[in-house]
């Protein structure tokens, strides 16, 4: 397997419990309040086209459609996106979102021409294979001047080696771990560093204390510590070329 195929494989193991760990009833209500409220905040007021990049279970782009976004989510792990439209499934309006197979490094390859006001991604950027590229990639698939909101974390400062989850070391081994540059960053500057470097402009950097005191006082998921977590946010620029 390449390292993206690794990759894939341990994400559709995964993707039940994950599913589970992240909806559990402790949090469930009070994570849907706190993302929604972060969101109405953070993006433009309006039925705006969203892209969901690596959407996993959907959990980001549910909460954008209930918001009144138009939304796609795209993931390569089909157990995910399984799940995603299970989940989709049990909203009361129309307005569900899409979910797609395609690839969070070369989505044009699924969306072709398709264009987005707004790209959003949760948990992505560590796991990410060559993510200048993914980002300059992202920002030819939004109009000029749209918004991108990222949320991430610096979860693993001390090496891949802390997450021991099941069938982790195996599926990450040295030579996938050799592929992604965010892996074990020590801090969020990683992150905002690609986003600057894909050419976005304005480049924002919000520390989520209030999700981190949430987390300090209900508990983080299973298997992971509090960690601060931050959104980056940051904007096309308004006279780029879009690529064909």
């Amino acid at each position: 397997m390449n390292a993206q195929e690794s990759i894939n494989a341990y994400w559709n193991q995964r993707a039940h419990t994950y599913h589970r760990l992240q909806q559990r009833d402790s949090r469930r209500q009070v994570d849907f309040e706190f993302w929604s409220g972060l969101l109405a905040e953070t993006l433009p007021a309006g039925k705006q086209k969203v892209l969901d990049i690596g959407t996993g279970s959907g959990f980001l782009a549910l909460v954008q459609a209930r918001l009144g976004k138009q939304v796609t989510g795209i993931d390569l792990s089909e157990q995910m996106l399984e799940l995603a439209r299970h989940e989709a499934a049990q909203l009361e309006d129309a307005n569900r979102p899409d979910f797609l197979l395609a690839d969070a490094v070369d989505p044009q390859q699924s969306l072709g021409n398709q264009t987005f006001e707004v790209i959003t991604s949760r948990y992505l950027m560590w796991t990410l294979r060559s993510p200048v590229q993914a980002l300059e990639n992202w920002k030819h698939l939004l109009v000029p001047g749209g918004r991108l909101v990222v949320v991430d974390a610096p979860w693993f400062p001390q090496g891949l080696g802390e997450n021991k989850t099941e069938n982790f070391a195996t599926l990450y081994d040295e030579s996938v771990r050799a592929e992604l540059p965010l892996s074990e960053a020590a801090s969020i500057s990683g992150v905002v560093e690609a986003i600057s470097s894909a050419g976005f402009e304005d480049v924002t950097v919000r520390e989520l204390s209030e999700l981190h005191a949430l987390d300090l006082a209900l508990g983080a998921t299973p298997g992971h510590e509090p960690t601060l977590q931050y959104t980056v946010t940051a904007r096309a620029p308004e006279t780029e070329l879009k690529q064909n």
